[in-house]
């Protein structure tokens, strides 16, 4: 577990909420990357996920706004390079290891209640990254009221801590408190800062092991 040294909130540790946990526990500033596909952390069948022919499915319909084909479940590829119990062998980032994201940044909860940066915790926001690209996920330090979808979040635009209350485990932005964006780690063990500003594109691709399409970092 480790913390950026410009986290302001890495001494306050997480205590549950809700009353199903005991104890205090330590957060920290950095999540795997899950992928360009949202995380699911409730029974399958919920919000559209769907198992079929011993595959996991997602409602077209939640990933194109707008789309009448509700009922079209389509496959998604998570495209990430680890999550909670799964991870990817090398030879798997056919993407090449120096363009694919490993770890990303993330910002510890602005009170204890707030889940994000739990490392402990499998979930979106406390220790995985997941939903680059999304319409709430354009880019890093988007933290705009409802935008991160995560269980136990506290909204706090105000602060660019901004969450959908009582959502599931479903995506989350990449922050920090860098002036203008933050510190990725590649699958080569290498760090880049990558601005604010990157575009969707080049954002959702870094962020993909295995889509086959190549991005600049001056897009």
């Amino acid at each position: 577990m480790f913390n950026c040294p410009s986290e302001i909130n890495g001494s306050i540790p997480f205590t549950d909420g809700l009353g199903k946990l005991t104890g205090s526990w330590a957060r920290g500033n950095y999540g795997a990357n899950a992928g360009t596909g949202m995380f699911y952390a409730h029974p399958i069948g919920d919000q559209g996920l769907q198992w079929l022919n011993g595959k996991y499915y997602e409602k077209l319909s939640d990933l194109v706004k707008g789309s009448n084909n509700a009922n079209y479940p389509f496959l998604v590829s998570p495209r990430g390079v680890m999550s909670a119990n799964s991870s990817s062998s090398i030879h798997k980032i056919t993407d090449g290891s120096s363009t694919t994201v490993m770890i990303d940044e993330l910002r510890v909860g602005t009170i204890s209640s707030d889940l994000r940066g739990t490392w402990a915790m499998g979930q979106v926001g406390a220790s995985i990254f997941a939903g680059a690209g999304r319409w709430d996920s354009p880019g890093p330090n988007v933290g705009l009221s409802r935008f991160d979808d995560i269980m136990n979040g506290n909204d706090n635009p105000n602060k660019g801590m901004g969450c959908q209350v009582g959502a599931n485990s479903y995506q989350v932005t990449t922050k920090s408190f860098h002036p203008g964006g933050v510190n990725l780690c590649f699958a080569d063990g290498s760090v880049r800062f990558i601005i604010n500003n990157i575009t969707v594109g080049a954002y959702q691709l870094m962020h993909s092991r295995d889509d086959g399409q190549i991005y600049s970092l001056d897009e």
